[in-house]
């Protein structure tokens, strides 16, 4: 069976706190490498034959979050790596449920539970730009690929993500360098479906996050982020599908008339995208126009769905989302 590898980065400052993540985690994996940053000691709690202890001092010094990946580069055989962070506890079924979203998507994808989309770019700012959040902390109803996951609640099929430390310029920002790894090797990142507390967050001072620190000062980050020419978007009125043969194929999605907003490329085979597009091609549905703003096609496991948004109208009445779901007969 394949092993279930967890990589973890921690600061001293977070010696308690660890303790918390590697306790609810230790029993769901396999082995842990955990990446201990400017540490006097080692705890005793990593006293465990599935610990693998890296000293920042004896290895490559201050790595602060990339340490997580630092264990990715010791392991010789493949395996199902995630990356978490030591201010997190994890629900006892995480793990099981990372691996099956990886299974699922073949391998193919990197999995996460906390991400974001940016609704423009440049971006303006890394941390405060316009962008959709999807919280590891907070409910998901849907998977959905996302342009930055959060490497603090990460998984991948170890073969999938051949990078070297050397390719985090620099530290704490290991979110948006996996992001530009995963854009420029043309992988997906996956948001998934989760239901909240499957990760709480532990007692920490906030006062000394990676967000605290550069919350007002991420001229680095927006640069960086901004650098990246992310591949998998679309334009805005028409939508371009990624066939098995590498070429781009349009659909006919402009012929809904209403049809104003398209969130995401998605990989499927000929077959799908030519019923896709006969379904698209389809006339309007007769829609009174005061109570919706323009449908949105989201394709969700392959199947599209049809989604309208409430939209006030003069009475200020509230207005159920309808939502339809095609499928075979």
């Amino acid at each position: 069976m394949d092993k279930a590898i967890i990589g973890i980065a921690s600061y001293d400052n977070r010696i308690e706190s660890l303790q918390a993540t590697v306790l609810s985690l230790i029993n769901q994996c396999d082995e842990m490498h955990i990446y201990l940053n400017d540490y006097s000691h080692v705890p005793f709690y990593l006293n465990n034959p599935k610990i693998i202890v890296y000293q920042s001092e004896k290895e490559r010094g201050n790595l602060g979050d990339v340490g997580k990946f630092y264990g990715l580069t010791k392991i010789n055989k493949p395996c199902y790596y995630l990356t978490c962070d030591d201010d997190l506890t994890y629900a006892n079924n995480y793990v099981s449920k990372i691996i099956t979203k990886i299974d699922y998507y073949k391998k193919e994808q990197v999995i996460t539970m906390h991400g974001r989309n940016f609704n423009s770019f440049p971006v303006k700012s890394y941390y405060h730009g316009k962008a959709r959040s999807y919280a590891c902390l907070q409910r998901n109803s849907i998977d959905m690929p996302v342009q930055v996951g959060g490497t603090g609640a990460m998984g991948f099929w170890s073969d999938l993500i051949k990078i070297n430390i050397d390719f985090f310029q620099y530290i704490n920002m290991s979110d948006i360098y996996l992001a530009k790894y995963c854009n420029s090797e043309k992988i997906l990142i996956t948001c998934i479906a989760h239901n909240q507390g499957i990760i709480i967050h532990n007692k920490i001072d906030m006062n000394d996050t990676i967000y605290a620190k550069y919350g007002s000062n991420d001229e680095i980050q927006t640069k960086l982020i901004n650098s990246i020419k992310f591949q998998t978007m679309t334009n805005s009125n028409k939508v371009f599908y990624k066939l098995p043969n590498g070429s781009t194929g349009q659909a006919s999605a402009y012929r809904f008339n209403a049809l104003k907003r398209i969130i995401w490329a998605v990989e499927i085979t000929e077959d799908e995208y030519n019923r896709i597009n006969g379904i698209l091609s389809k006339p309007t549905p007769k829609v009174e126009p005061a109570k919706i703003i323009a449908p949105k096609v989201i394709v969700i496991n392959k199947e599209p769905i049809f989604q309208t948004e409430p939209q006030p109208t003069k009475n200020k009445e509230d207005i159920k989302i309808v939502a339809k779901k095609s499928g075979k007969k």
